[in-house]
């Protein structure tokens, strides 16, 4: 008789109104959470089919206790670029741990995020977004949103170059990286999906 380990399954998210969502089959309702957090392992790029229109996806994908989670998020939403601006202000994710907590707005219309990682409130590296033109087609006005998406398309590329370097690190470096770094300071628990307060 062979003997089958249990397989490290991905576990799928997405965000919405402000919470971490987790589809659960045969419940309408998604599960949601406050917050996700583990170490950042690789950031996934894929298309779907979103009503009868070809979509481009990222993932983020985190690892904690075993789990493989994956946040799943359009590539033009203006969530995936608030995260990725965030993620390429550091240098090194040797020993990571990342944490991601969507908020709504003040007027409560849009989701925003918030990106710490090993415990520090992290800002976007730069906030000079190419604008969206809008372009005619035939008698038709369009957005044209090209030149926004090659500037989000270089930062996913830099962070992935930026994980891959720290997966090469071998795993009694990254422990000594993390000892050195400071702790999570802002009270939120330190669980995958912490409880932490409403920003």
């Amino acid at each position: 008789m062979a003997l089958i380990e249990h397989e490290n399954r991905r576990i799928f998210l997405g965000i919405a109104n402000g919470r971490i969502t987790r589809k659960i089959q045969g419940q309408d309702t998604p599960k949601t959470f406050e917050a996700i957090e583990g170490r950042l392992i690789g950031i996934t790029r894929h298309s779907a089919n979103v009503k009868g229109v070809q979509t481009e996806f990222t993932g983020f994908m985190l690892e904690d206790a075993g789990e493989t989670y994956e946040i799943s998020i359009q590539t033009s939403s203006g969530i995936t670029r608030g995260i990725i601006l965030c993620l390429a202000g550091v240098q090194d994710f040797v020993g990571n741990k990342v944490k991601i907590k969507p908020y709504l707005s003040k007027d409560g219309e849009h989701t925003n995020v918030a990106v710490y990682v090993n415990g520090q409130k992290t800002s976007w590296v730069t906030k000079e977004i190419p604008a969206v033109r809008e372009v005619q087609v035939g008698s038709t006005t369009v957005k044209d949103d090209t030149e926004r998406m090659k500037f989000v398309n270089r930062y996913i590329e830099m962070v992935q170059q930026r994980l891959a370097l720290a997966s090469a690190t071998p795993q009694s470096m990254a422990e000594e990286e993390v000892g050195d770094l400071p702790g999570d300071d802002d009270g939120s628990d330190s669980s995958w999906m912490g409880n932490t307060e409403h920003m």
